[in-house]
């Protein structure tokens, strides 16, 4: 009996060390885990802690052209007919399309960055500075676009100094701005990114990426 009885305190200290050996080693990997992705989030933030925001552009009718959703670390635009993920990596971003294929490219710089496509060719180039963004199609940027907010919330938008369009976002009693009789906008507040819809040389597709990248640096 007395053997018995210390064979099953043996068996039962075996057992509760057991247990204590993986509960610590269970800690220990969840705090490796936890620190993996507090590493990730720094590198993948880079700048864009930001909590999710969503933008929805719509046609006057209201009906959904875009929707922008921005989250730490990725961009989300839908349209009605694609839908784009733009994942951070190091200092670029790449779109994927539903098939999960590269369509396009952002390569960030201190004062700017550029859009490329899948093959990394410039599509357009955009900087920003004091309360204006320029866009052009080039590296020197030649014949840039340059966008800049007046008094009274007026955009107006420039090409070699000499006044392109100028627009004012309407709101009336709603929260949703319209463009003339173009846009109906949401989550947009005082930014210069709706006059980018404007811009006539610029595809459908680039025009909402443009206005992602620019939303998540407060543009």
């Amino acid at each position: 009996m007395k053997k018995m009885k210390s064979t099953i305190t043996s068996i039962s200290l075996i057992g509760s060390l057991f247990c204590m050996l993986s509960i610590l080693g269970c800690n220990s990997r969840q705090s490796e885990n936890v620190q993996s992705e507090s590493d990730e989030t720094e590198v993948t933030a880079a700048g864009e802690r930001t909590a999710t925001k969503y933008f929805y552009i719509n046609s006057p009718n209201n009906e959904g052209l875009a929707e922008i959703r921005l989250e730490e670390g990725q961009t989300l635009i839908q349209t009605p007919d694609k839908q784009y993920f733009g994942l951070l990596k190091e200092d670029k971003r790449k779109y994927y399309d539903a098939y999960d294929a590269v369509q396009f490219v952002i390569k960030y710089k201190e004062d700017g960055f550029k859009l490329r496509n899948h093959e990394e060719n410039l599509l357009w180039k955009v900087k920003y500075k004091e309360g204006r963004i320029k866009i052009a199609d080039n590296e020197e940027m030649t014949n840039a676009f340059e966008m800049k907010m007046k008094e009274g919330g007026r955009i107006k938008i420039e090409q070699n100094d000499e006044e392109v369009l100028s627009l004012r976002l309407s709101s009336g009693n709603s929260d949703a701005k319209r463009i003339g009789d173009k846009y109906l906008l949401r989550g947009f507040d005082a930014s210069l990114t709706p006059a980018i819809l404007m811009i006539d040389p610029l595809k459908e597709t680039e025009k909402f990426i443009l206005i992602a990248e620019l939303l998540r640096r407060g543009k």
